[in-house]
């Protein structure tokens, strides 16, 4: 694929992603920072804060859809038929806003955030998804409860990855509370992910959501990815 090269404007400009619709501008600067935390090989040389137009930013968009697709094996190495199969399934109106929030927020367990956590938010953001996950969303010096608790507030809906590991720390248990204290109404927003685990275990520290229909991790990542867009995309439409 030929890119176009960006480079890094003059000191002092200002900055031209103003020129960009609201919520290119928001979804670029999201797959910005998951550029950030990826290995130097699988960076690309565009200068994003050079970007003037929504042309411009569908390019890097799309390279980094196609580094993070393929990095966690769902895209071959030939990407340009398969592609089609995995670009984002949100138009720019099903997608929240900036000023709205995520349309996702991941809640887990540390111990799971190499196997599960990670992949799958990055995955997400390629799907064209605004992901509220602590490595995208808190910076050096964020008040972390403040931050957990707009995100909780500001997300369509919780992925909950449950583990052994989950049901042994309180931080998941209280972002899970807070997610739960929003379906008062009848509104879907839990979207379980079970990870490892089985439907006693499940049942033992919340009956509640072992009756919820879950995706299982070892359905493989694709699947999980699917079944969340899915039910996004679902609610979103009704």
């Amino acid at each position: 694929m030929t890119l176009i090269r960006i480079p890094r404007p003059p000191k002092g400009s200002v900055n031209p992603n103003r020129r960009l619709n609201g919520n290119i501008r928001a979804q670029l600067g999201q797959f910005q920072v998951v550029e950030a935390s990826l290995p130097s090989e699988l960076k690309t040389d565009i200068y994003v804060n050079a970007i003037e137009t929504d042309r411009e930013a569908a390019v890097y968009i799309r390279e980094m859809t196609e580094t993070l697709l393929r990095m966690h094996g769902l895209l071959s190495s030939e990407p340009k038929a398969e592609l089609a199969d995995h670009r984002p399934v949100l138009s720019s109106d099903q997608l929240v806003s900036s000023s709205d929030g995520w349309d996702i927020f991941i809640s887990h367990a540390s111990e799971d955030k190499v196997a599960v956590a990670a992949p799958l938010a990055q995955a997400l953001v390629a799907r064209g998804l605004r992901v509220w996950y602590d490595e995208f969303s808190l910076t050096l010096g964020d008040s972390l409860r403040e931050c957990i608790d707009r995100g909780l507030a500001n997300s369509r809906f919780g992925v909950v990855i449950l583990s052994d590991y989950f049901f042994q720390k309180q931080w998941p248990q209280r972002e899970l509370n807070g997610l739960a204290s929003r379906e008062v109404n009848g509104t879907k927003v839990i979207l379980p992910v079970w990870h490892d685990i089985t439907f006693e275990t499940v049942r033992t520290f919340s009956p509640m959501l072992a009756d919820r229909v879950a995706v299982q991790t070892n359905s493989g990542l694709a699947n999980v990815v699917n079944r969340i867009v899915d039910a996004a995309t679902r609610m979103r439409t009704r």
